[in-house]
């Protein structure tokens, strides 16, 4: 953005409330979208972001989304994750435990991420009132 501020906003991101409405946004996967809490339903969790990121919106601003590729993460899954319950392909919701290793800290971390493929992804940005121009992965 030539000769745009920029304003890094940290918080949470299922209640976020925009000061102002802005020209365009990022918003970068490893973050809040598709990661909630293990107790959270991860639809409302996700749809509750996307309604901050539309009224945070201009009329006809762009936003920049990025997620995992679903499609990708199908292909991971194994027959062993389903039968555990730790992947679910009807609602494609996976639990995961991973190291992690962030700003001094570190451990296991189990966390929970629900896995779009581009139309569910699509669909979801509409019902929120945003237009996709591009998508891909």
């Amino acid at each position: 953005m030539a000769g745009g501020n920029v304003e890094w906003v940290h918080g949470d991101a299922a209640s976020y409330a925009p000061r102002e409405p802005v020209g365009a946004a990022r918003w970068l996967c490893g973050s809040a979208f598709t990661m909630p809490d293990l107790d959270v339903d991860p639809v409302e969790h996700d749809g509750a972001i996307l309604w901050g990121i539309a009224a945070s919106l201009k009329p006809a601003a762009q936003l920049v989304l990025t997620t995992p590729n679903g499609y990708r993460r199908i292909r991971e899954v194994t027959d062993e994750q389903v039968t555990a319950g730790t992947f679910d392909p009807a609602s494609m919701v996976q639990v995961r435990e991973d190291e992690f290793a962030i700003g001094g800290a570190e451990g296991r971390m189990r966390y929970k991420e629900r896995i779009y493929i581009l139309p569910e992804l699509i669909a979801l940005l509409a019902e929120h009132g945003m237009a996709v121009e591009h998508g891909g992965g």
